[in-house]
């Protein structure tokens, strides 16, 4: 999607990208948080294998 919006953006000329941009990356970071707060509460539950995967997920 932010791909197909930069080349609209070229082929016009225009200078700036739109703000789809900026809420993609304050939804990914709301994500990645909570994703980090699931992985605390499963480390806490003893359940290590859980807590990794979580812990991965939460940076991509």
């Amino acid at each position: 999607m932010i791909c197909l919006i930069t080349e609209i953006y070229r082929v016009k000329g225009w200078i700036s990208l739109p703000d789809v941009r900026v809420d993609l990356m304050k939804y990914r970071l709301k994500m990645a948080k909570e994703r980090l707060h699931s992985s605390k509460v499963l480390l806490d539950a003893g359940s290590y294998k859980d807590s990794i995967g979580r812990s991965y997920y939460a940076m991509f």
